[in-house]
């Protein structure tokens, strides 16, 4: 709530202030525009003068634009009159802008474009074919401030100082409140996980633990059937807790320095010794896992251990995220300069919320307190580490209750 109650604020705060520079910026082009139109028509009165020219002229100035004024004076004009009046009445008040002006001869039925002036500058007549037109059978000049925008917002230094500060306050408190929810996360993470490492240290714990009470009851040693039973659950459970904690290492030697010792193997015979492997350490769950190598090439150029642990953790996983009929298939597909391993599942499948985080360190599907699914959430983290380390990429394909496809590629070398 005061994480939502601090955006509501920022975001507020940055639209009030937006819309105050935007009046006072509304509020200086108001008094320009006021302050021209005032000397423009006082420049036309004097040029009538100059002229003995005695009508007068109620609203000779016409706007067209916000940088574009036209003049109708209903007599001659003199470039170099019209020059000294505009730079006059302009110093009068207090426009200090560069103009352009343009001067429309009735006779002639053309336009002779004056000069560029900027301050007390002049520079030599030049034709600016950039000049807005306007046509009309009268005598009229027009006025032109290419830089009227940029000058009125140099005149808003304090406005603009203002702006500049409170922006640079939110954007620090945005990232102050950045780093506060992704520490909030950090330490959600490192709770579930330090949780979820009790859970899993403390089962195969306490089965050791039980079972060595069991054997040193009076008696079981009378039993050779159930000492050997006891030592068989010792074992395996001492080598799940030796599992675990290697896994926790491995990402954390992964991550201080990966070293891969590249090599060139035959990447099939490896894909097909695992498969092997993992089809006897399944075998209480009937596990069908195949490979389909569908490639001229054998060999690639890698780390053999680290691409070993790669593909045994994909299919470790497809194996323990299969609730049912465990059925794992894996394929290859040749690229031009690379290899695509595809390891697919038919088990639970993955929301498409959690797909691009399920490579995150410690990131885990949340399933409430149930435990059916053991991992620290390292495995996954540990492919990307590695598929990264080879420059090659991963991808998820994955449709909730129909399975998982993971898509590993890797370049030949």
């Amino acid at each position: 709530m005061l994480v939502i109650m601090a955006m509501i604020s920022t975001v507020g705060i940055a639209v009030l202030q937006g819309f105050w520079f935007k009046n006072a910026f509304e509020n200086n082009e108001k008094a320009f525009d006021l302050a021209v139109n005032s000397a423009l028509k006082s420049v036309a009165e004097g040029v009538l003068r100059y002229n003995n020219n005695n009508m007068v002229i109620s609203d000779p100035v016409n706007q067209l634009s916000s940088d574009y004024y036209v003049v109708m004076v209903n007599d001659r004009i003199d470039a170099n009159v019209l020059q000294f009046y505009l730079q006059r009445e302009f110093r009068k008040n207090h426009i200090q802008q560069n103009f352009e002006y343009a001067i429309y001869d009735c006779s002639n039925e053309r336009i002779v474009y004056g000069a560029v002036v900027g301050g007390n500058q002049v520079k030599n007549p030049k034709i600016n074919a950039n000049l807005p037109k306007w046509e009309n059978n009268n005598y009229y000049f027009s006025i032109y401030f290419p830089h009227k925008a940029k000058r009125i917002l140099s005149e808003m230094s304090l406005w603009l100082y203002s702006t500049v500060v409170i922006l640079l306050v939110i954007v620090f408190f945005s990232y102050s409140l950045l780093v506060i929810l992704k520490q909030k996360r950090l330490s959600e993470i490192q709770r579930d996980f330090i949780n979820n490492m009790t859970h899993e240290i403390k089962t195969p714990v306490s089965t050791i633990s039980l079972s060595a009470e069991a054997i040193k009851k009076p008696g079981a040693t009378d039993n050779p059937q159930k000492i050997f039973m006891y030592a068989t659950i010792i074992q395996e459970e001492a080598n799940r807790l030796k599992n675990q904690i290697e896994r926790v290492l491995q990402v954390a030697r992964s991550e201080s320095k990966i070293r891969l010792n590249k090599e060139e193997f035959n990447l099939k015979s490896t894909l097909e010794d695992l498969v092997l492997a993992a089809q006897v350490a399944h075998k209480e769950r009937n596990a069908q896992i195949s490979l389909n190598w569908d490639c001229e090439k054998t060999t690639i150029f890698g780390d053999k251990l680290h691409l070993t642990n790669i593909f045994n953790n994909l299919v470790e996983n497809a194996v323990k995220y299969s609730p049912n009929e465990v059925v794992v298939e894996i394929s290859t597909h040749a690229k031009q300069k690379g290899l695509e391993i595809w390891v697919k599942d038919h088990g639970m499948g993955i929301e498409k919320q959690h797909q691009k985080k399920i490579f995150l360190k410690f990131f885990r599907v949340s399933t409430g307190n149930i435990h059916d699914v053991k991992g620290f959430g390292l495995g996954l983290h540990y492919v990307g580490l590695m598929v990264r380390a080879h420059q090659g990429k991963i991808r998820v394909d994955s449709t909730p209750e129909k399975g998982s496809t993971f898509q590993v590629y890797l370049p030949w070398k």
